[in-house]
Parts: structure tokens; sequence; C-alpha cells
């Protein structure tokens, strides 16, 4: 056997580690390689799904992570943003001749304009009187998602009781398509009066009874705090302008990016008593967000990659143990000794080929999973994606890597253990039980791990996040619910109101200075800024301003000021800074950190007592706030006062934005839940093939059929309290370490939970190992012992 020649042409050059190795493929190695592909087929197969799931589900991630990264961009490019707004100036508001229209569109770089009209029109308890109603459209205008029904697309087609809602509209409304609603309006006297004062009135014009039309979705929708608003045909504006407050003073403009300040100049000829300007940059105000999710999501990428190529090692390592033990049949077949050290690799080659090449359908396959939170609202098509930039690289990478860790597995020398358990206690049954749980089992112990690891931390993470967007407390709020619509009505009196009830345990009054020519001009010992301040006057109960640090406000001369805000005038508790307001000076120390609820951006809070303020400036009511008893059901209590416009008090956009990863941590969990799956069932695969001697040898020696599964089911039970113990630990801790990471980097209190649903989870995963090795102690009692000692 020894002389029998290479094959002709057959050979291969392989150089991992500095070991540059020159291995003609023998005709006997390729004898044993095929005998070795249809003995250890599955086994094999299980390799091809480790490297499928782990390096898939990595590729996905990294892929999540580039979509999440463009959502918003491509949304702005489909449904054609405009970028410059053109609006009719002079004392309030001043009507815009349509027959420009056509101008604008004759300068080079304008793609397409819109002509809106303002409109004094809200549903029916709505304050604020704020409508769009479409007059023109040229080119290529807005093209906002479609939600249901109708679009701005559509406005001439709609009749003048017809009305599309974006989303935010429609969720304070709770209304769909077809639905009707009634519009209240104010007069053109009342519209222009309510330019310049922000006292509320009671609307004098027509009510009108509209159809809800359709709703649709815009980038606004998607960025910080979208407005609600109507949008109104153009058959509206001409049956109602004559009688509802109208102006004709607004037109939006799609115009080349290249070639904004050439159109904006041109602009400025074409209506030179109106004010031009660029549209807001919504992608600035969701740029955290964004980045928040990104960073999730590549470290999704990079936890999965490595919990794959761990369970991928252990598996490969136990695979080249197998196909190395027959050393001496592949000699006796003229295998040279660096050819019998290549022949696992060649082996186990295949499996991974054909896992990384599963694995970019795998990723293919998950995509649709990736749009969570904010990308999912901004991403024009949530379905699959194929994400070339990451994928082709990805997928590259992940083949190196997979032939890496089976030449590893394959050439790199390993010590076998022989002879009595390293761990012996208990009889038997219990001693055979843990030679296999640590010999060919031991990677059902990482799987396990690795399950328990993701599930705990992921399902920890988000409800700790849940926690704090649930509670007011920990996001600045001593209260749950609150009325700061400027509807004229007399917040002392709503108060007053609420005050009887047993189910209401506080209610106040929220004093401030709202931003205006005369705010509090604030001198620290490294800064100054300019401030709305506010104070709480409790009508009921106490109510205060909630710190995340330090204590509320107590004397006039103290104040809490947000953390950002801190900054910038370079101050911290415990030191003095000076206020400067309109009908005096203070000097206030720090006695804590305010976060403001229901804000864009945190941390420029700027707390008082009612005394400190009135001393500084003129305040007045704002706004009505409520806590109710605990134990209450608030969804009934808001249902009860409906009247009072009561609504629940929202956390800052900062915080609300960490809610906006949505199910990531649950998709970490069922990530390496999938992962240590794949690696018991690997694991019990290897038990059967690697633990057939020890089983033989033992039923030799007398074990009974009962004793061989009692055997195995001690080793399931070894893998689960040892998987189980150690990854809840890892998970909690991990779970732990990013939520206060998260919730803090905000200014906000980190509170960790632990949900009940966790210790389901955990007896499941108990539950599944178990199961597997009860499986696998029927199969070890079905072996032919005798064959197995004759062969070995």
């Amino acid at each position: 056997m020894a002389g029998i020649p290479a094959v002709q042409g057959a050979s291969a050059r392989v150089g991992f580690l500095d070991l540059h190795l020159n291995v003609g493929v023998n005709a006997g190695l390729m004898l044993w390689a095929r005998r070795e592909w249809r003995r250890r087929w599955v086994a094999l197969a299980v390799l091809a799904v480790l490297v499928a799931v782990g390096g898939g589900a990595s590729l996905a991630a990294g892929a999540a992570a580039r979509r999440t990264e463009t959502a918003f961009n491509r949304m702005l490019e489909m449904t054609r943003q405009p970028n410059l707004t053109v609006i009719g100036a002079g004392n309030g508001f001043t009507d815009l001749d349509p027959s420009l229209l056509d101008q604008v569109m004759r300068i080079d770089g304008v793609r397409g304009a819109t002509e809106f009209a303002f409109l004094a029109v809200a549903p029916k308890g709505f304050a604020n009187f704020f409508a769009l109603a479409v007059i023109g459209q040229r080119g290529e205008t807005m093209n906002p998602i479609a939600l249901e029904g109708k679009t701005i697309n559509d406005m001439n087609a709609l009749g003048a009781e017809e009305v599309v809602l974006n989303e935010a509209m429609r969720a304070q409304l709770g209304v769909g398509v077809g639905d009707m609603v009634t519009l209240t309006t104010l007069t053109q006297a009342q519209f222009e009066t309510s330019l310049s004062q922000d006292t509320g009135m009671v609307p004098a014009g027509p009510s009108v009874i509209g159809r809800i039309a359709g709703v649709s979705r815009g980038p606004e929708d998607v960025s910080d705090a979208p407005d609600p608003f109507l949008l109104l045909p153009p058959a509206f504006y001409s049956k109602y302008h004559e009688s509802i407050g109208a102006c004709r003073c607004d037109v939006v403009i799609n115009a080349d990016p290249g070639a904004i300040d050439a159109v904006t100049a041109q602009l400025g000829v074409i209506y030179p008593d109106a004010s031009v300007g660029r549209a807001d940059d919504l992608g600035s105000r969701i740029t955290d967000t964004v980045s928040l999710q990104k960073r999730a999501w590549w470290v999704i990428a990079l936890a999965a990659a490595l919990s794959g190529a761990i369970a991928l090692l252990q598996a490969s390592a136990r695979m080249g143990h197998m196909l190395s033990g027959d050393d001496g049949a592949r000699s006796a077949l003229g295998m040279t000794r660096r050819q019998r050290r290549f022949g696992p690799f060649l082996v186990m080659a295949p499996s991974m080929v054909m896992g990384s090449a599963a694995a970019i359908g795998v990723a293919y396959a998950l995509s649709p999973l990736a749009p969570v939170g904010l990308t999912r609202l901004a991403e024009p098509s949530p379905g699959l994606r194929w994400e070339t930039g990451v994928l082709v690289p990805g997928v590259f990478v992940l083949l190196i890597v997979s032939l890496l860790v089976a030449w590893v597995a394959a050439v790199v020398p390993r010590r076998v253990r022989r002879g009595g358990s390293a761990v012996r206690v208990g009889g038997p049954k219990v001693a055979l039980g843990n030679r296999l749980a640590f010999g060919p089992g031991r990677g059902a112990i990482v799987g396990i791990l690795l399950s328990t690891a993701g599930l705990v931390g992921g399902m920890t993470l988000e409800h700790s996040i849940d926690h704090v967007l649930s509670t007011p407390a920990l996001y600045g709020a001593d209260f749950d619910a609150a009325n700061f619509l400027d509807s004229g009505a007399d917040k002392r009196a709503l108060g007053q109101q609420l005050a009887p009830d047993p189910d209401v345990e506080a209610v106040g009054l929220v004093v401030a200075k709202l931003p205006s020519a005369s705010l509090l001009h604030i001198v620290g010992r490294g800064g100054e800024a300019d401030v709305s301040p506010d104070a709480f006057e409790a009508i009921k109960g106490t109510l205060s301003i909630h710190v995340t640090r330090g204590r509320p406000p107590a004397r006039d001369d103290e104040v809490v000021i947000g953390q950002a805000l801190l900054d910038q005038l370079g101050a911290d508790i415990g030191d003095r800074v000076t206020a400067n307001g309109s009908k005096g000076t203070a000097q206030l120390t720090v006695v804590g950190d305010d976060l403001d609820p229901g804000v864009d951006v945190a941390g420029h809070g700027f707390g008082l007592t009612v005394g400190g303020l009135t001393a500084l400036v003129e305040p007045s009511i704002q706004g009505t706030v409520v806590r109710f008893a605990p134990g209450a059901d608030q969804h009934a209590l808001l249902e009860r006062y409906a009247a009072l416009d009561l609504t629940p008090v929202t956390p800052p956009s900062e915080i609300l934005h960490i809610g906006q990863l949505g199910g990531l941590p649950g998709r970490v969990g069922q990530l390496f839940t999938l992962l240590g799956l794949a690696a018991l069932v690997n694991a019990v695969v290897l038990t059967l093939r690697t633990g057939r001697r020890e089983v033989a040898l033992h039923r030799a020696l007398g074990f009974t059929s009962g004793q061989v599964f009692d055997a195995h089911l001690w080793q399931g039970a070894v893998t689960a309290v040892i998987g189980v113990v150690i990854g809840s630990s890892v998970g909690l801790i991990v779970g732990r370490a990013i939520d206060r990471h998260l919730i803090t980097s905000v200014g906000g209190i980190a509170e960790i939970v632990l949900p009940a649903v966790v210790w389901s989870a955990i007896a499941g995963i108990v539950a599944v190992c178990l199961f597997a090795f009860a499986i696998t102690g029927i199969l070890a009692v079905r072996c032919r012992s005798g064959i197995e000692l004759r062969v070995e």
C-alpha cells in the first residue's frame, strides 16, 4: 500500500500559521476522505449548519447596521423631501403670487415645487389650529409613504370634505381611512390674531364634517416629536378659504442639492418680499438614534461572530480528534505524516465551504427582521434587502475564518486524556455521565451557556429599557399625565377638579417663563446661557422637580440644572450661579441635576421654587400635572377625564431614542439561542459517535440498559446546570452593564428588571437539554457493544 502513487495533478499548497506544507493528495487519502464523508455526514452537516447560522447571523447583523445607516436617507430620496421653503413675510404672513410658480420651475436645478396654504383648521378639541392645503403642484413633488388610502399626490382627485392625516394625527385621533372627523375653524380675524398671541380662543369659523381619505408617513413623522397635522385638498381651499382664516403663503421646493445656493438667490429675485430658507435638516434630529442602533447591530454582529467561532471551534476540534483516531489505517493506505495531518482538514473543508455559501442565504432571509424601531419607520421597503457592500466581503472573511478553524482543528497537536475521568464523583453512572459531559459532549455546555447568556442578557436589557420608559420618575417626571394645551382653559380650575378623586395622588401646576425676549441669563464660573425656568405649585399632595442627582430646590436661592446646561456653565452640584431676570438678579446654589421630560434635547432644565422664579421674572401657569395613586388604572382614568385633555407624560427624546432599539435585545437572545442549539445538536452527535467505546466498555463490565440511560441523563443534568448557572450570570452582568450605560449616558436613572419570563426561558433550556440527552441515552442503549469493541 505504501507504494501507491500520488494522483496526477492533484496537489494542494496550504500555508496557515507559518506551516508551509507541500501536500500531495494521495489516492488513499481521497479514498479515506470519501469513506469519512459517508460515515460522518450528519456531524459534517452540523458543522455546515454552525457556519451557516453563526456566519449568517453575523452577516445579517452587519447588513442591518448598514441598512440602519442608510434607511432615512433612502426615505428622503424616495419621498422627495423638499429642501427649500419660501414663506410670505411682513406683518404676519403675506400671500404669494400663484402665477410665479411657473417662473420657479424655470430655474436651473429646480426639480419640483408645491404651493401650500396655511389654514386655521383643527379636529374638534384640538387647540393648535394649523393645517396645510395643497394649491398647486409642479414637477417632482413630495411623495410620502402611503400607509392607508390616498397621499398628497392624489389631492386633485379628492373632494372638499376629504382630508389626509399624517401618522402622528392618526395616533392622536385614533381613527383610520373612512372614518369621519369634525373640524373646527377660526375666522380670518381670529387667524391673524393667533399669529401674534398664544392665548386660546373659541373657534368662530364654520364646522366641517370631514372624511379621512388617507394616512401617510413622511420624514418628519420619523424624526423627533412629529407635529400632528391635516393635509387638505385644493377643493377644500376653494370652497372654504373665504370663510376660514387662511394665507396662501408657502411654497416648498425640491432642488438639486448641488444647486441650492444658486436656486436660493434666484428665488430671492422672484419673491423679493418673502423669506427664503433651507428646510430643516431632519436627518440631524435622529443622528444619535441611528448611531445607537447601528452600534447595537455591530455589537450583535461581533457577538454572533465570536459565539459562532467558539461553537465551531469546539465542534471542529472534536471532529478533528475523531478523524485523527485511525492513524494506523491511514498509514497503511500509503499516507505520509503530513498527509495524515491534512486528511481531517480535507474532510471538514467542504462543510466550511457549503456553510459559508449557505450563510449568504441565511443573512438574506433574515434581512426583513433588521428594520426595528426608528429604522422600520424610515425604511421605504422593509422586506428582503441585499446589502452587497457587507455580504460580499463578509462571506469571503467567513470562508477564510471557517477554513482556518478547520485547519487548526486538524493539524494542531492535542493531548488526549486517557484513563480515569477527571471528575470522580458519585457511583459508576455518575462517573460515566461526567466523562461524557466533559469529554465528547463538552460542546453542549458551551451551547447551553451561549443560549442562557443571550436570553438572560437580552431579556434583562429589553425589559429594563421598557421599565424606564414606563416609569416617569426615572426620566425626571414627578407626574403621570398633564395638560399643556393652550385652549384657554383655567389650569388651576382644572387641577381643583381633579383633586377630590381618590385615584389621584397629587395635582399641581407648572409655572414657567417660556422662551421669549426676556429669558433668564445665567452666568457660571465657566460660561453663560439663556434659559427658560420653571417651578411646581402643588394643589394636592406633593409635586416637585424630579432630579437624577442631588435633591429638588427647597429654598428660593436654590436651583436644579440639567447636566448639559451645567457643562455649558462650567458648574456642578454645590456651585453658585448668577441669574439675571427682568425683575432682578439672584445668586443661586445648584442642589441637583434636572432632567426635563417631554423635550427633544435633555439636560437643559432649570428648576426653581415658585418664590425663586417669581423673584426673577413674571411667570405664568403653563400646565396642569397629575400623579395617579399607586395601583390605579391609568388608562381608565385618562378615559374618565378625556374632556380635560390629559395626555401621558413622555420621556425626553434622547431617552425615547433608546426605546427605538425596538426588539434588538430580544433578537440578540434569539440569535444566541440558535447558536446554542446548533452547538447542542453537534455535541449530541459527537457523544453518540465518540462515546460509543465508553458505553460499550461499561456494558461489557455489567452496565444495564437503565444505567446507560441514567448516565446520559446525568450528562444532560451536568450540562444544563453548568451552562445555565454560568450563562445566566454572564447574561445578567452584561445586560445590567449595557442598560446602565445607555440610560445614564442620557441622564436617566437605570433600574434593572429581571422579567419573570426569564425563569420560564431557563426552564425551557434545561428541559431541551435533558430531552436531547434522554434521546441520546435511548440511541446509546440500542448500539451493539460487541461490534463496537470488535472494531476497536
